[in-house]
């Protein structure tokens, strides 16, 4: 399911706002402002992916079960390195009137036959991660350690994978 890649990045989004609207559709492209509302580079990690890196995409959403939460649902190849476009999505949500926008357009996106709870990764693989934030400290890295528990890093939209994260989710799945 989850093959071997020069460079793993993780997509953090929401079903809320239809990740875009028409033609920004989950799966199809991630895309962020490409500055935050206090005019910060905060989102800089974007500019970094290129053609044939991996995504894996963690997307919260309301799923079959009735349950919403966030879930392990997914990869995707990166089709080309990431285009400063004017364009607002139609669906912005939030990002709504914050143009410039980041967009990496990227392809072969495939479900994974599981969507695993985020809930349910933190439980069983928390002390893996926290060992791998210990030893190699990563920048852009999708989770902290905050009270003692391991928790996702809030606004983070794309991070990084470091490979022993990406040992521990391919464990999972």
């Amino acid at each position: 399911m989850l093959g071997p890649y020069r460079r793993t990045y993780i997509e953090f989004t929401k079903s809320e706002h239809l990740h875009g609207g028409k033609g920004w559709e989950f799966g199809t492209c991630l895309w962020i402002p490409s500055r935050d509302r206090g005019g910060h580079d905060a989102y800089a990690l974007m500019r970094e992916p290129s053609a044939g890196d991996q995504v894996i995409h963690f997307y919260n959403d309301k799923w079959s079960d009735g349950i919403t939460d966030t879930r392990i649902c997914g990869k995707s190849i990166v089709a080309a390195g990431y285009k400063e476009i004017q364009e607002e999505p139609p669906s912005s949500g939030e990002w709504s009137g914050m143009a410039p926008y980041y967009r990496i357009n990227i392809e072969d996106y495939i479900t994974f036959p599981r969507a695993l709870p985020l809930s349910i990764f933190l439980n069983h693989y928390g002390q893996d991660i926290e060992e791998d934030l210990e030893r190699n400290q990563p920048k852009y890295y999708p989770f902290s350690v905050q009270e003692g528990r391991v928790r996702t890093n809030q606004g983070m939209y794309l991070s990084k994978c470091t490979p022993r994260l990406y040992s521990i989710i391919r464990a999972a799945m």
